[in-house]
């Protein structure tokens, strides 16, 4: 079962703990776990089927939609779907459980750790992206016209170049002043109070990956992949390979 094998390599490369149900039988596999995202545990559910040779995750929100707000989540989630080129978001039944989807097909070719993070990480910046947006409109009166119209009266164009989100695009050109603010916070980072317990735990453990820092200290895509820069830039960490991952270059702690 290769795609249960690269799985529970993928888990193991982060360093949690949680393993693989299988059934052999079937030729399926699944995996549940909690993960927190705005200091909120989703549910993240990861399962495949090797006949198919498809592999899924599933994010969950802690909330659901209350059941006079499902056609403005749907509205919404729409809007959030068309700015997304990976995975959906929708509710999924009149409880209003509100569940983000990515399907990976494979088609016989080798799985690798980097797909799997690389989906994972698309379903988790998603929700710390819209998070906000997502509970105001499940919860609260905010309709989701009036969000979507404020939105787009803010931040027109540059908010919607941000949301897009494809891992397949080439790297966009910076102005020069993107390139210093980049660097500058790369080089804040240092100041980060997690800083020094991300350098201990990747140095201890010689992992480093930007879920597994995520997961590890329960903080934001975009602030432990600034922290992942500086390490690289301070010689303690790899740049980051064709598959993702990265070599931890600095000895363990005495």
């Amino acid at each position: 079962m290769k795609l249960a094998e690269k799985v529970q390599e993928w888990l193991s490369h982060l360093q949690w703990n949680d393993e693989l149900t299988l059934d052999e039988e079937n030729q399926t596999s699944s995996v549940s776990f909690y993960y927190s995202i705005k200091n909120q545990s989703f549910k993240v559910w990861v399962e495949t089927d090797e006949q198919r040779d498809v592999l899924e995750i599933y994010f969950y929100t802690p909330f659901n939609g209350l059941s006079n707000k499902l056609t403005d989540c749907a509205i919404l989630f729409n809007h959030i779907n068309a700015c997304n080129k990976w995975g959906a978001i929708a509710c999924t039944d009149t409880k209003g459980t509100i569940r983000w989807r990515h399907s990976i097909d494979f088609e016989g070719t080798d799985p690798s750790i980097a797909s799997i993070d690389n989906a994972f990480n698309v379903g988790s910046h998603l929700f710390e992206h819209w998070f906000d947006e997502i509970s105001s409109v499940a919860l609260t009166k905010t309709t989701a016209k009036e969000l979507i119209d404020q939105m787009t009266t803010q931040s027109e164009p540059e908010q919607n170049e941000e949301l897009i989100l494809d891992l397949q695009s080439e790297p966009t050109s910076l102005s020069q002043n993107e390139i210093d603010e980049t660097e500058a916070l790369v080089n804040d980072s240092e100041h980060d109070a997690l800083y020094d317990d991300v350098v201990l735990y990747v140095t201890t453990s010689r992992k480093a990956s930007i879920s597994g820092v995520q997961r590890q200290f329960k903080i934001g895509y975009n602030r432990a992949a600034v922290i992942m820069e500086a390490l690289e830039k301070k010689g303690i960490v790899s740049a980051a390979y064709d598959n993702g991952s990265r070599m931890v270059l600095a000895p363990p702690p005495l």
